[in-house]
C-alpha cells in the first residue's frame, strides 16, 4: 500500500504510464487510415466526425490536431455538398429546357 511518496517503485511505474500513454497518442500513418477510412458519403463524414470528438475527448489527438481533423472533414463536406449542387442545377436546367420545349410546341402558332 502507498502512502502516497514517490518511492523509485512509485516513480517507475508513473514514468511507465506515462510512456503508454504518450506512445498511445502517436500513431501511424495506417493506424490512422484504417480506424477512419476514406470519406465518400456524408454519413462517412459523420462517422469519421464522430470518432474525432471521441478520440479528442479521450486524450487520444492533441486538440490542435483534433481541430485540424475536424476542418478537413468541414471542407470535405462543403466540396461535396457543391458537387451534388452542380449536379441538381445542371438536372434542373435539362429540365427546363425540355419544359420550355413542350410549351412553345403546344402553343398555337399565329400566322400573319
Amino acid at each position: 500500500m502507498s502512502d502516497g511518496r514517490f518511492t523509485k517503485g512509485t516513480a517507475q511505474q508513473a514514468g511507465a504510464k506515462g510512456g503508454r500513454a504518450k506512445q498511445a497518442k502517436h500513431l501511424s500513418l495506417e493506424q490512422v487510415e484504417q480506424a477512419f477510412g476514406s470519406l465518400g458519403t456524408v454519413e462517412d463524414a459523420q462517422r469519421r466526425l464522430e470518432r474525432l470528438g471521441v478520440w479528442a475527448s479521450a486524450g487520444l489527438l492533441a486538440g490542435s490536431v483534433g481541430g485540424v481533423a475536424v476542418r478537413s472533414v468541414e471542407v470535405w463536406l462543403r466540396a461535396h455538398e457543391s458537387q451534388l449542387t452542380e449536379t441538381v442545377v445542371t438536372e434542373l436546367r435539362g429540365r427546363l429546357d425540355e419544359l420550355e420545349g413542350q410549351l412553345r410546341q403546344s402553343r398555337p402558332r399565329v400566322v400573319r
